[in-house]
């Protein structure tokens, strides 16, 4: 008995009709076991049902999605980079090597390659260029995690910080912004830093400070300079634009 179907209904996933499951047939003689014919000799049809692969990279995309703790604001669908925002500053080499970092992450990933992106000026969107990044990577159903450096030691309070260990990416936000000299805060991010080097996992680190004047144990500067691709953003303050017309919409609003 064949189940109607309301084809005017409209289905996350129209391969399964959102069952989860993808029913098939196929001839009993066809079956095996490793290897060999359970039923050589029989032509009736058997009924075979699998986990439908659509649904389940859906559903990994929308739990990694939940759970890479990427800010509101920086988030996809909110979170749209804009080069052109730097106006006339060249950018063009600086856009290309993300590009192809994206492109390439096969590849990148192998060795465990990340990014370094810097300026001394606050605003410029290393963080917004971090976490676009990080969702082109959450589109590929990449597990992508953000951690603000200075929130390192919440997440080993919380029995969180395995979970930044392990993932496929690293958001490390702000690297050096927290001075260094808590024994504890230095011990943690030493350790964060050395099992991810050790998986050969990919971090993307934004900091304030150029590579060479990064304040860090010794051996976390090794590992993070021999694993990255350093980018210096331009020094020009693209969020004074955003926040000039926030400025503009609540001034119109309030009517003052």
């Amino acid at each position: 008995m064949t189940q109607a179907v309301d084809m005017s209904k409209v289905y996350n996933c129209p391969h399964c009709r959102d069952s989860h499951w993808i029913v098939t047939e196929k001839p009993a003689n066809e079956a095996t076991c490793e290897g060999v014919k359970v039923y050589p000799d029989d032509t009736y049809t058997l009924t075979y049902a699998q986990r439908c692969p659509y649904c389940e990279g859906i559903e990994r995309k929308k739990a990694l999605f939940k759970e890479c703790f990427i800010p509101y604001q920086y988030s996809s669908g909110q979170n749209k980079f804009d080069w052109n925002a730097y106006g006339f500053e060249d950018v063009s080499k600086k856009r290309q090597a993300v590009k192809n970092f994206v492109a390439n992450f096969g590849e990148v990933s192998k060795n465990g390659i990340g990014l370094y992106l810097w300026s001394e000026t606050n605003g410029t969107g290393k963080t917004s260029l971090a976490c676009a990044i990080g969702n082109e990577l959450l589109l590929q159903s990449i597990e992508v995690k953000f951690l603000p450096a200075v929130e390192i030691l919440n997440a080993v309070e919380s029995k969180t910080i395995e979970d930044y260990e392990k993932c496929d990416v690293l958001i490390l936000d702000d690297i050096g912004k927290k001075k260094t000299g808590a024994d504890f805060y230095d011990e943690t991010l030493f350790k964060l830093i050395e099992k991810r080097y050790g998986r050969k996992a990919t971090t993307i680190y934004t900091s304030n400070i150029p590579l060479d004047r990064l304040v860090v144990d010794p051996a976390v500067f090794t590992r993070i300079n021999s694993r990255v691709v350093s980018i210096r953003m331009p020094e020009l303050n693209i969020r004074g634009s955003e926040d000039e017309a926030a400025k503009e919409i609540i001034t119109r609003v309030s009517g003052l």
